[in-house]
């Protein structure tokens, strides 16, 4: 058990669960487009106009569906992601998932959370702007989301583990003291666990 528990906020959001999978798969039905994870170099890639379509509507439509129906039962976990994450609880660490996504879709990622074994308190900030999440009371956030880098700055008290995804991979970070890449879940696992023996010496 660690002296003081960590507090520990991680995304939802293609960060625990592959929510493009299925966001990509209807936006490409609806439109009649090819898009794949690769293809998204920008994190907002909603505004990408491929083939002249604009998918900004659809891909909110998308979002509205997730909100008020079952369908994000059906998306896949990220590898590794839900055991990780109780390896870490069962260290003794405040889990608790942080998401930019509107209060009615709470419901909806507590019942995939639990579907996935997993019991942690969920807090919905609506769509505003994700580097908002920094100023919360948490020692180390695990994101996607490159809006939350340059917040980062102000609150080198705190750490960022940035989960790679094609709309970030390209990002340099090595300026940043506070900040780690982690390409995996497992990764994600090492360096927390090096973080607690560091704040143990």
């Amino acid at each position: 058990m660690i002296p003081e528990a960590l507090r520990i906020a991680i995304d939802f959001d293609d960060t625990i669960s592959n929510t493009h999978e299925i966001i990509l798969a209807l936006i490409n039905f609806k439109l009649d487009t090819h898009i794949t994870k690769e293809d998204i170099s920008e994190w907002n890639f909603w505004q990408m106009k491929p083939d002249g379509k604009d998918i900004n509507k659809v891909f909110w439509e998308v979002h509205d569906l997730m909100e008020t129906t079952y369908i994000r039962r059906a998306i896949r976990p990220i590898p590794y992601a839900t055991d990780v994450i109780k390896s870490i609880k069962e260290m003794g660490c405040i889990v608790e998932v942080i998401t930019m996504n509107n209060d009615r879709a709470k419901k909806n990622i507590e019942a995939w959370l639990f579907m996935h074994g997993l019991e942690i308190p969920v807090y919905t900030q609506g769509r505003g702007s994700p580097g908002d999440k920094v100023k919360l009371d948490y020692d180390i956030f695990i994101d996607d989301s490159p809006r939350l880098i340059e917040r980062m700055k102000k609150f080198p008290e705190k750490h960022l583990i940035l989960f790679t995804q094609p709309w970030n991979k390209e990002i340099d970070i090595s300026k940043y003291k506070n900040i780690n890449r982690c390409n995996n879940w497992l990764e994600i696992l090492s360096f927390i666990n090096n973080y607690i023996n560091m704040q143990g010496d």
